[in-house]
């Protein structure tokens, strides 16, 4: 028990092993091989080619080859077999293997079959079953590829064929009999094309200033306040699900300073001074698509201008009393970047080509000295998802 473990585990190195050790592991595949196609395990013989074909520094034999190819024709696997015996016909010119390679050029056309709109499941389907039974196994084979995959490259037989609503005919129109037919392209559903369209969010929003951080120099103290927010670009439908966005736009906080009572205006002259906050900024975002919402978040980046009251008390000179810092004016330029986001559910179609709905966004942006972070409702306008 502990020696068949022990040659268990070792068995994965022999792919990386030397000739002698690969040749000896192509030995061992073979005999497996034998075995299984005594019993009729065709599926089993054609695991272990594959298997066989790892094997890059091992001599693989005419025998070898051969079995393969005929493993692949009895499952339906036609191209593997037309490879496989023309490995064997390199290895060793042989009339047998020449045979097979002549009577699937003979029969069978290469095709190659690309579902577009992968949300729909069809099925092949030919119009009139061949008697053959070889032939029958090949269009069974390319059937459950077709399934699975959601494609097929193979082979088959002579016939009129459909997936779904597209219809197809495999037909032998090689002028040289003696060699393989050209190979049929078929395209089922509709390519997807890269279409763009404008996109608009406008609506309200709130806004907020952070604390500054230590060390960063004189700067105001927090502010925060209400506004609004526009953003206009381009949105790019890049597959039928991913999008890219391109957004410029303004946003702005209108808000009022600091009540001052009437002793101090007398007796210190200070003034209310409302928060103006106007910035333009710039989004590049990638977003998940549906036909009723999607999810966009990206890179931002912002400058703005900004006239607040107050500084930050972590910032200030020892020498500014706390009333002259809690109500000094102050306006500066602030270039900041971060990351936005949203969600947008669409809840109506504009014309043709357009959704109108509602977004929730959110983002953050920072400029070495604080964060500053916003929320918005918004009317969004995106192009329609078909």
């Amino acid at each position: 028990m502990l020696m068949s473990s022990l040659l268990l585990l070792s068995a994965p190195f022999a792919y990386a092993a030397s000739a002698d050790l690969q040749n000896a592991e192509r030995k061992r595949l073979s005999s497996v091989m034998r075995t299984l196609a005594k019993k009729g395990h065709w599926a089993g013989v054609d695991k272990n080619y594959r298997e066989m074909l790892k094997l890059t520094k091992a001599t693989i034999r005419y025998e070898d080859h051969y079995l393969g190819g005929d493993a692949a024709f009895k499952i339906g696997n036609i191209r593997a077999s037309y490879k496989r015996f023309n490995r064997a016909l390199e290895a060793k010119p042989d009339p047998q293997a020449q045979r097979m390679v002549d009577a699937i050029i003979a029969q069978y056309i290469p095709v190659e079959i690309v579902i577009y709109d992968q949300e729909v499941p069809v099925q092949l389907e030919i119009k009139e079953v061949p008697f053959d039974p070889m032939q029958q196994k090949s269009i069974e084979y390319a059937k459950k590829a077709l399934t699975k995959l959601n494609g097929f490259k193979g082979m088959l037989p002579k016939g009129d064929y459909s997936v779904g609503s597209t219809v197809f005919k495999l037909d032998f129109t090689q002028n040289n009999k003696k060699q393989l037919a050209p190979k049929v392209f078929v395209e089922v559903g509709e390519r997807h094309k890269i279409t763009f369209g404008p996109r608009l969010d406008l609506g309200a929003s709130f806004a907020q200033a952070g604390a500054a951080a230590e060390g960063s120099g004189m700067n105001s103290g927090t502010f925060n306040g209400a506004g609004s927010r526009i953003g206009v670009g381009v949105s790019a439908n890049v597959t039928k699900t991913i999008s890219v966005v391109l957004e410029v736009g303004y946003h702005n906080i209108l808000s009022s300073g600091q009540e001052v009572s009437d002793t101090l205006q007398r007796t210190r002259g200070f003034m209310e001074y409302p928060t103006r906050y106007h910035s333009g900024f710039g989004w590049l975002a990638v977003g998940y698509d549906s036909s009723k919402y999607s999810v966009l978040v990206g890179p931002t980046i912002d400058v703005a201008t900004a006239e607040v009251q107050g500084l930050d008390r972590n910032t200030i000179d020892l020498n500014v009393s706390i009333s002259s810092a809690q109500y000094q004016p102050m306006e500066g330029q602030i270039r900041a970047g971060g990351f936005s986001g949203g969600f947008t559910y669409n809840l109506f179609p504009i014309g043709s080509q357009l959704y109108g709905g509602i977004s929730s966004m959110m983002g953050a942006q920072y400029d070495s000295a604080r964060w500053y972070s916003w929320g918005q409702l918004a009317l969004t306008i995106s192009p329609l998802r078909k």
